[in-house]
Parts: C-alpha cells; sequence; structure tokens
C-alpha cells in the first residue's frame, strides 16, 4: 500500500512540475516603431533607448511561438497548433504568452484576438507621423501615453482600449462592444460609434464631431469651452455632453437616440421618431428649431 502511494505521489509531482514547466528567450531584434499582437500574448511594453524583446511561456507552446520584425513592426502570434495543444491552451489559466518589450518610440499598435498590451511610461512625440491603434476580437491596451500630430484609432468586437496624450487630431471609429477610455488634448475630435460600444472622453477639445449608432453611449468631458460641437444620434444611442460646455452646438436626432448637451451662444435641433434632446439654457442662447416631431422631445434641464 505504503508502495502504491509513493507512486501515486510521484506521478502528481511529475505532472506538476511538468504544468508548471515554462521557457524564456531573448531575441536581437530592433528597428520597429510599431507592435502588433495576437491570440494570447500578454505585452508589457516601456519606453527606452535600447530595443529588448524577451517571451516567457509555457514549455509546451515554445515550438508554436513566432516573434519577428515585419514592416517596421514587432509581430508577436502563434502559429498553428494541433488540436491537442488548442484544448490544452484553453482550459488551462496560465496558458497566457508574456512578451516584455523596451523601445525607443511606439507609432502604432495592433491588437487581435485576447492579447493583452500594458504600456508604461511616456513614449516621444510623433511631429510628423499619426499615431495608430487598431483593435479587435477580446483585445486590451491600457496606459499608453504619447503625444502625436494626429490620433487614428479604430475599434472592434469587445475590446477595451485606454490612451492619454496630445493630438492635433483625433480620430475615433468603435463599433461592436467595443470600450475606449480616452484623456487627451486635441482641438479636432471626430468619433464615430456603431453597435453597443461606449466611448468616455476627457481632455481639452476645440471642435468636436460626433456621430453614434445602435446602442452605442458617449460621454464627453471638456476642461475648456468648445468652439463647436455637433451630433448624430440614431437608432438607441445615448450621448452625454453636459460637462462639455460650447460656443455654438448642432443636434440631428432620429429613431430612439437622446442627448444632453450645454450651449452657450447658438444651439441647433433637429429630431425625430421618439429621439429625446435635452439642455442646459444660458443667457441669450439663440435656440433654433428646425424639426421636432411629434414622437421626439425637447426639454431644458
Amino acid at each position: 500500500m505504503k508502495k502504491i502511494l509513493l507512486t501515486a505521489l510521484s506521478v502528481l509531482l511529475a505532472a506538476t512540475a511538468s504544468l508548471a514547466a515554462t521557457f524564456s528567450n531573448n531575441y536581437s531584434l530592433s528597428g520597429f516603431t510599431g507592435i502588433r499582437a495576437s491570440s494570447v500574448f500578454h505585452v508589457d511594453v516601456s519606453q527606452s533607448s535600447r530595443y529588448s524583446v524577451s517571451v516567457e511561456a509555457p514549455d509546451y507552446l515554445e515550438p508554436y511561438i513566432s516573434v519577428e520584425v515585419e514592416q517596421n513592426q514587432l509581430v508577436l502570434r502563434m502559429k498553428q497548433m494541433p488540436r491537442a495543444i488548442e484544448k490544452r491552451l484553453s482550459s488551462e489559466n496560465s496558458g497566457a504568452v508574456v512578451a516584455v518589450v523596451r523601445m525607443p518610440r511606439l507609432e502604432s499598435v495592433s491588437m487581435s484576438g485576447a492579447a493583452v498590451l500594458r504600456a508604461d511610461g511616456d513614449f516621444p512625440t510623433l511631429k510628423e507621423r499619426p499615431f495608430r491603434l487598431d483593435m479587435s476580437g477580446a483585445s486590451k491596451a491600457r496606459g499608453l501615453s504619447l503625444s502625436a500630430s494626429a490620433a487614428v484609432i479604430s475599434l472592434s468586437g469587445a475590446v477595451e482600449a485606454g490612451l492619454t496624450g496630445r493630438f492635433g487630431e483625433m480620430r475615433i471609429e468603435a463599433s461592436g462592444a467595443a470600450s475606449a477610455k480616452l484623456g487627451i488634448e486635441a482641438p479636432v475630435v471626430k468619433a464615430e460609434l456603431s453597435g453597443s460600444g461606449h466611448l468616455n472622453m476627457e481632455g481639452m477639445f476645440e471642435d468636436v464631431s460626433i456621430q453614434a449608432s445602435g446602442a452605442s453611449g458617449v460621454h464627453l468631458l471638456s476642461e475648456k469651452v468648445l468652439s463647436s460641437l455637433r451630433i448624430q444620434g440614431s437608432g438607441a444611442s445615448s450621448i452625454d455632453c453636459r460637462s462639455a460646455k460650447a460656443q455654438n452646438v448642432r443636434v440631428g436626432l432620429s429613431g430612439a437616440s437622446n442627448c444632453k448637451v450645454a450651449a452657450l451662444r447658438t444651439f441647433e435641433v433637429e429630431a425625430s421618431g421618439a429621439s429625446s434632446c435635452s439642455y442646459e439654457d444660458a443667457p441669450g442662447l439663440d435656440i433654433d428649431i428646425i424639426q421636432v416631431s411629434r414622437g421626439a422631445s425637447l426639454r431644458k434641464l
């Protein structure tokens, strides 16, 4: 009986050791200005004067890990795996592949699958190039902080994105269940949302244009008075800009959409369907009601 117990214990310890076994590798790569990660990669990236790339993962994944530079991007992806390896990867909580990246300059980030990126520290200003963030699947990006002449953001699926910085112009498109939290300074902002996505944006702006459809939501907070705010809402979208006072506001709503605004000088509104628009009144506010249909509503907050 004792011999059987010892044998069972040996097997259990061997299995535990096998599950815990990991491999790590350093890659001699340089010259990249962007990161593209997919699948189960968890990427920790920070600014440094020198390049370095290291990866750690369960040892059974080693043959399927691909780390290379393509078109100035560090590409982190998994090669095609046998079904048994895929099942093991999906069943084990410790299956993530961790990549630690140091780089001087960051111009683009592309994430897909269940990839996660966590950035630490500020990256240098991109004076002549826009910063690009492209995310899909269930990927996440946190802690990104940088400045550039412009920022171009494309989000789809169930992604979560976080970004802070200064930009000459910000353009963001979000669909599906995408969620974005932005803390930025940008004179010009153009946002387009669809599906059930949500955009939470605060900072300093001058000219903001928002187009929302589906069940999407927008919350805007500005530390300075905007010169212009344009809103186009449809479906069941919800847009709250009460904390972003603007000199001139233009609103067009349809479906069951709703919005809340704070205009100071001029306020132009058109609402149809079952849409609803609420506004904060201001002394001398010039209100131009183009059309408010029978089922729609316009009221003071």
